[in-house]
């Protein structure tokens, strides 16, 4: 069994971002503890060779960042009851 048959890709709408984790905003509720692997892109910025990032201010360049986490709250949106604010907290990087 292919265990890609497990995974499960959901888009979210990114709203905070810190050193040690982020917020986004998700259609679902996700349960506390899940383990994430999160692709975050960046427009407007690319990585270098040496793992530095340089701001371009070109759209068409997107810089991409994969983080691994675990979801430690969630809570309705306020201004979107439908949908939820997820927090989660970085475990780790994956590179590509």
């Amino acid at each position: 069994e292919d265990i890609q048959d497990d995974v499960s890709y959901r888009d979210g709408q990114l709203l905070d971002i810190s050193g040690g984790g982020l917020c986004f905003l998700a259609e679902e509720s996700l349960p506390l503890g899940s383990q994430l692997v999160m692709v975050l892109e960046f427009p407007g910025w690319q990585a270098a060779a040496d793992g530095k990032w340089i701001a371009t201010k070109v759209e068409a360049d997107v810089g991409v960042l994969r983080a691994v986490g675990m979801v430690s709250w969630v809570a309705i949106n306020q201004a979107d009851p439908d949908r939820y604010e997820t927090g989660v907290c970085f475990s780790g990087m994956v590179t590509a």
